[in-house]
C-alpha cells in the first residue's frame, strides 16, 4: 500500500510518496507461539523528495476486551510495549463480552528497527547515554542489533521510544492525533502541544510528575536500570498502577529514528505480537507471564523464526496375517529428519528456544539443547478423526508395543506449566523398558 491516491483523512497531510510492503505471518504449534503473529514492513521512498529526521512507529489499538478499563506499559529491556487491564475483572459492555476474571496482557516485541544512517563506524550502543559504562556493552537487546559486533553500519534500531495517549480526540495534550505534527511528535517523544513528554504520573503534570527528567519510554517499570530513557538521571520504577492513573481506552506508539531516507531507498522494521493470560492474581501475573512467552518469541526471531521440527513418522509396511497383522517401520529416506533412527541436533532436533546458558551459569552445547531420537510407541486408535492430543484418552487410544534404544535414557519426562497453578510440573510421557530397538511388531 502507498500513500497516495487518496486523501489522509486520518492526518490531513501530504503524501510523501511512501510505499509499505506488509508481510503478515504465525505458526500453528501447541504452546504459546499458537497465540503469537508476527509482522514486517518494509517501507521505501518513492517520492522525489529526500526524507531527513526520519521515524518510524508502530501503532497499536490493543483494546484488551472492554477497551476503557486498560493500562499501558514497556520492558525497556526487550523493547516490548504492553496493555493489561486496570483490574482483576474484565467487565462486559455493549462493544466486548469482556475477558472476566484474570484478564490477559498483549504485548508487541519491536524485535528490529531501521537501520540507523551509514557513518563508516561500527558505533556501540553506550555511547549516546550520559554516565552509562561503556563496560556494560550493549545493555539491552530492546534498544537494537548490530551495535559494537565489528561490522560497520549494521547498526538498527530497537524501541526507542515508547509512548502513549488516550481515546479522546478534544484533549490538547495526550488525546488522539488529529493532525500531522501530532502523528510526528509522539513518534519523537513529544505530547500534542509540543511539550516534551516527563517522567512519572501521567507523563505530563501533577503529583509524581518530574518535571525536569525528559522520558523517552512511558511505564517502564524498573526495566531500565541504566537508565538509558532518562539520558542517565536516576529515576524510581514508574507504572501506572503505583502512578494511580485512572484506567481507560489506551493507545501506544514504539517508535524509532532518526534517520535518513533518500529517493529510492528503503528500510524495515519487524514486529510480533505477544499473548498471555495467567489464572490467578493480580493483572500484572499475565504482564509476567507476557514477559517469559516474550522471550520465546525473541528467541524465534533470533533463530530467523526456525521452529523445532520433530521426527518424521517412519514408514509402515503392513502384512495381513490370521488374526494378525504385522507392522514394519522403516526409515530409509535420506530427506527424512529421522534417517535411519539420526534424529538430532544436524536432522531438525536443535532448539534455538533452549538458552546457551542456565540460570546457574551452566554453558549448554548444542547437543544438549537437542531432541534426539529413543524410539517408538504403536497405538491402536478407535478411527481416523484420532489426532496426538488424543492419545492419553483410553477410548481413542490405547498403547500396543514400544520399543527404545538401550542407553543411559529410560523414562521421558515434560516439563510443562500447570494451568491452575501455574508451576512448572514434571509429566511422564513414556514408561520405557530400556530393553533395545527393534522395526517390526
Amino acid at each position: 500500500f502507498n500513500d497516495k491516491g487518496n486523501v489522509h483523512s486520518e492526518t490531513g497531510g501530504q503524501p510523501i510518496g511512501m510505499e509499505i510492503r506488509a508481510q503478515a505471518f504465525a505458526f500453528t504449534s501447541n504452546d504459546e507461539v499458537n497465540n503469537m503473529t508476527f509482522y514486517n514492513y518494509v517501507l521505501i521512498n518513492q517520492g522525489s523528495q529526500t526524507l531527513t529526521n526520519t521515524y518510524f512507529g508502530s501503532w497499536v489499538d490493543a483494546a484488551l476486551g472492554t477497551s476503557v478499563d486498560d493500562y499501558v506499559g514497556c520492558d525497556v529491556q526487550r523493547g516490548l510495549g504492553y496493555c493489561y487491564n486496570g483490574d482483576s475483572f474484565d467487565e462486559p459492555t455493549t462493544s466486548s463480552p469482556g475477558y472476566g476474571s484474570n484478564p490477559p496482557a498483549v504485548g508487541v516485541d519491536f524485535f528490529e528497527g531501521p537501520y540507523q544512517d551509514e557513518d563508516e563506524f561500527d558505533n556501540p550502543l553506550t555511547t549516546d547515554i550520559i554516565d552509562a559504562d561503556d563496560s556494560l556493552g550493549i545493555p539491552y537487546k530492546g534498544l537494537g542489533i548490530g551495535y559494537g559486533d565489528g561490522v560497520i553500519d549494521y547498526e538498527r534500531f530497537g524501541m526507542r521510544r515508547f509512548v502513549y495517549y488516550v481515546n479522546n480526540p478534544g484533549n490538547p495534550i495526550f488525546g488522539d492525533p488529529t493532525v500531522a505534527i501530532h502523528y510526528y511528535n509522539f513518534m519523537r517523544g513529544f505530547w500534542k502541544n509540543g511539550a516534551r513528554m516527563k517522567y512519572g504520573g501521567n507523563g505530563v503534570s501533577g503529583p509524581g510528575v518530574l518535571q525536569n527528567v525528559d522520558a523517552d519510554y512511558m511505564f517502564p517499570g524498573s526495566t531500565d536500570p541504566v537508565a538509558w530513557g532518562t539520558r542517565g538521571v536516576a529515576v524510581p520504577a514508574w507504572n501506572e498502577v503505583t502512578a494511580g492513573n485512572v484506567p481507560g481506552d489506551r493507545r501506544f506508539i514504539q517508535a524509532a529514528g532518526p534517520f535518513t531516507l533518500s529517493p529510492g531507498d528503503y528500510n524495515n522494521i519487524t514486529v510480533g505480537v505477544v499473548w498471555a493470560r495467567a489464572n490467578g492474581g493480580t493483572p500484572s501475573e499475565s504482564v509476567d507471564l507476557l514477559r517469559e512467552f516474550d522471550d520465546k518469541a525473541q528467541a524465534l526471531f533470533d533463530n530467523c523464526f526456525e521452529l523445532v521440527s520433530g521426527p518424521d513418522a517412519p514408514d509402515v509396511t503392513v502384512r495381513e496375517m490370521s488374526r494378525e497383522v504385522i507392522l514394519m517401520l522403516s526409515n530409509d529416506n535420506p530427506i527424512s529428519t529421522n534417517y535411519q533412527e539420526n534424529y538430532g541436533p544436524d536432522q531438525g532436533g536443535f532448539d534455538p528456544s533452549i538458552p546457551e546458558e542456565l540460570s546457574d551459569g551452566t554453558q549448554l552445547t548444542d547437543e544438549q539443547r537437542s531432541y534426539k531420537f529413543e524410539g517408538y510407541l504403536v497405538y491402536q486408535l478407535a478411527n481416523a478423526e484420532v489426532n496426538p492430543a488424543d492419545l492419553g484418552d483410553i477410548g481413542k487410544a490405547r498403547l500396543i508395543a514400544q520399543c527404545d534404544v538401550r542407553n543411559e535414557i529410560s523414562n521421558i519426562i515434560n516439563y510443562s506449566r500447570d494451568p491452575d497453578t501455574e508451576m512448572i510440573v514434571p509429566e511422564l510421557m513414556v514408561d520405557a523398558s530400556n530393553e533395545g530397538f527393534r522395526r517390526s511388531f
